[in-house]
Parts: structure tokens; C-alpha cells; sequence
């Protein structure tokens, strides 16, 4: 075997060694935005509207490309969860972050994190995700959540799986899944020899302050 193909048999190898690659979570089931909403179930007679607590919540996201990973988030994050304590199915939620709001974790990431090339935050100030549907898993507390996440102009239809705690002062709703980020049109490749990953993990962390009884 020449030396030529003997490189051209290592090099595979080579590169999948070094890869980078982001964590293990379930992948988002995604679908284009409904253009119509199914007709909702009737509202629980006990329902509470909670404002999320924006120093309690995140969102924070992890990246890779070939070489390393990284992980940042949005520092601004609002939303409200309309909360059915009796018939935890019937809740909803609302998130939205600002996308200028964004870090990461290199200053001259952050910086082309915001640019055209990715969240173009001076066109799309705004990334939001707004629950359709509720639907309870096996154990308590587990949830498959349904809605329209929009970023970068770009509204799809997902499915992921969370956990939903009701607690006498707090209600939180945490979710870690990854999205395919061509979905929503940022496709920026990377270095010919640092390719971006196409998968982005989302870690979701949302807190809302019951009233006191």
C-alpha cells in the first residue's frame, strides 16, 4: 500500500478522533407551524397567570464545530406560564429572549454569535416559543410539549419532552433537546477545517412565582 493510501485511509479516522461534538439530548420532533390552531380544551375552572421569574429562568443553548464546544445563552428572558394546577395538561407557556441579550462563552464568539452570519439580532431582536399543547408522559411531572418556536424569522412547529414541578410558591418547567439550526435558516458552514455542528443542544430552565395563599 502506498503511502498516498494509506493517508487517504487515515485521515477519516484522524478527524473523527479530534471531533467535538454537543451533548446527548433527545432531538425536537419538528413540523412547519400549523397555519390553523385545533380547537383548545376547556379552560380549568382553577387557573393561575404567572409572570416567569427572569433572574430564576434561562435559556441557554450548546454549540460544536470540529474542534471544541461551546455553550452560552440569552441574558434577557420573559414569558408567562398560564398555569392549571388541577389539570397540569391544560397549562401553557410563553418565552421570549432577546437575542442581543446573547453570550457565549468567548467575547469574539459573542460577537459573531449576533452578526448576519448567525442570530442577526439587528434584523431578528426577538426569539420566542409559545405552547400549543400539553400532553403527560409515563411518570409524573413528564410532559411531551408542543408549540411554535420562532428564531431568525423562521416559525416551526416543535415537539420535545420537559419536566413540569408545581410547588406550593413556584412552578418550574425545565427541557434539554436539540434543534437542527438550518431549520431556521442559520446555515453559516464554518472554517473549511473547523465545520460548525448542524445540531444545537437547548437547555430550558423557566421559574414562576405563585401568589401566597
Amino acid at each position: 500500500m502506498t503511502n498516498t493510501n494509506s493517508l487517504r485511509l487515515l485521515l477519516p479516522l484522524l478527524l473523527t478522533v479530534g471531533c467535538a461534538d454537543v451533548p446527548d439530548a433527545p432531538a425536537a420532533r419538528t413540523a412547519p407551524a400549523a397555519a390553523t390552531e385545533t380547537p383548545a380544551a376547556p379552560t380549568p375552572a382553577a387557573r393561575e397567570s404567572l409572570t416567569l421569574d427572569p433572574a430564576a429562568s434561562s435559556v441557554a443553548f450548546v454549540g460544536a464545530k470540529v474542534t471544541r464546544q461551546h455553550e452560552g445563552g440569552f441574558r434577557t428572558v420573559a414569558g408567562r406560564i398560564e398555569l392549571a394546577p388541577e389539570a397540569l395538561a391544560a397549562s401553557s407557556l410563553e418565552v421570549t429572549v432577546r437575542t442581543e441579550s446573547l453570550f457565549a462563552d468567548d467575547a469574539d464568539l459573542t460577537g459573531h454569535l449576533k452578526s448576519p452570519d448567525f442570530f442577526d439580532v439587528a434584523r431578528f431582536p426577538e426569539a420566542s416559543f409559545r405552547s400549543t399543547g400539553l400532553v403527560a408522559g409515563a411518570t409524573p411531572g413528564a410532559f411531551d410539549v408542543t408549540g411554535d418556536l420562532t428564531m431568525h424569522g423562521v416559525t416551526k412547529r416543535v415537539t420535545f419532552p420537559a419536566t413540569v414541578t408545581v410547588a406550593p410558591a413556584t412552578v418550574t418547567a425545565r427541557a434539554e433537546f436539540t434543534i437542527d439550526r438550518r431549520d431556521y435558516g442559520i446555515v453559516y458552514p464554518g472554517m473549511a477545517n473547523d465545520l460548525i455542528r448542524d445540531s444545537v443542544v437547548l437547555r430550558i430552565a423557566l421559574v414562576a412565582n405563585r401568589p401566597a395563599r
